[in-house]
């Protein structure tokens, strides 16, 4: 299977006081305090779906690296991303990078099965305009991850299973409160989720996409033609990739993968790093 990282920096600001900002976080913004993380090893090899993932920098007070790269359990966001695909069978990933892309480069190496590609407008550009550069990779049964996200590895595994089929994709979703700057999901009495988005009404939503979606072969297939059409309209580089998910999920089955809030954590801000790092404290693997 193909797989796609986004971690070019063209993601949410990473702010201080739980706040979230549309866009990048760039040197002496609010950010993480921390050592660099280590050297990152590859991911296990064998036959399963593509992953595409997109994590913007964070900043300030002792760490000014990608978000990707953050510190995680031993490794980094990154490397637990990329162990979690190879144990669901993922032997292809092409990583979007931008932000001090060589720190990712050179954390993953010269690892087998994975590309690196490259977007230059990175500061000026979203995450769907990452997507636009990766969308040759999204061929046939798809992952697509951001690369800010941690995640236990039973996600992945939910995922791989039969919520997936030839007439369905799935998207990992948080059931919880949701507040105006989360990405969410509202879903149908067919347990469909029929729309996406941070400008949703919260009271009507179904909880938070966490950044983790697998598409079949026809989702995929019709989500090139999107990203091309809304890459080149006008403001469409500033575009979340979820507008481009939005627009075909009255023409696709979506699935909502209901995954506990600690099971899944996307870090946006150092209070979601700090409370990832509870819970790794708490199940003794921080």
């Amino acid at each position: 299977m193909n797989a796609i990282i986004l971690a070019a920096g063209a993601g949410r600001r990473m702010a201080g006081g739980g706040a979230r900002v549309n866009g990048d976080a760039s040197p002496g913004e609010a950010g993480f305090q921390g050592a660099s993380p280590p050297g990152a090893a590859g991911f296990k090899e064998g036959g399963g779906p593509g992953a595409v993932g997109i994590g913007g920098p964070s900043s300030a007070a002792g760490w000014d690296r990608p978000k990707c790269l953050l510190p995680c359990r031993g490794g980094t966001l990154l490397i637990n991303a990329l162990g979690a695909l190879g144990g669901v069978g993922v032997d292809r990933v092409a990583i979007v990078v931008g932000f001090k892309q060589e720190d990712i480069r050179a954390a993953v190496g010269e690892t087998p099965g994975t590309t690196f590609l490259e977007n230059p407008d990175y500061a000026s550009s979203n995450t769907l305009h990452s997507l636009y550069l990766a969308r040759e990779r999204l061929e046939g049964d798809t992952f697509l991850l951001n690369g800010d996200v941690w995640f236990d590895r039973c996600v992945l595994d939910r995922m791989d299973s039969s919520q997936v089929t030839p007439s369905s994709s799935a998207m990992a979703v948080v059931s919880r409160a949701c507040g105006a700057e989360e990405v969410k999901v509202i879903t149908d009495a067919a347990n469909r989720v029929t729309r996406i988005g941070k400008q949703l009404d919260p009271v009507e939503c179904a909880g938070e996409s966490v950044g983790i979606v697998r598409f079949n072969v026809a989702f995929a297939r019709d989500l090139i033609g999107v990203l091309e059409r809304l890459d080149r309209s006008p403001g469409g580089r500033g575009l979340y990739y979820e507008a481009a998910v939005n627009e075909l999920l009255s023409r696709h089955v979506m699935l909502p993968v209901r995954i506990a809030g600690h099971e899944a954590i996307e870090i946006d801000t150092p209070e979601d790093y700090a409370r990832a790092q509870a819970l790794w404290k708490a199940d003794g693997k921080e």
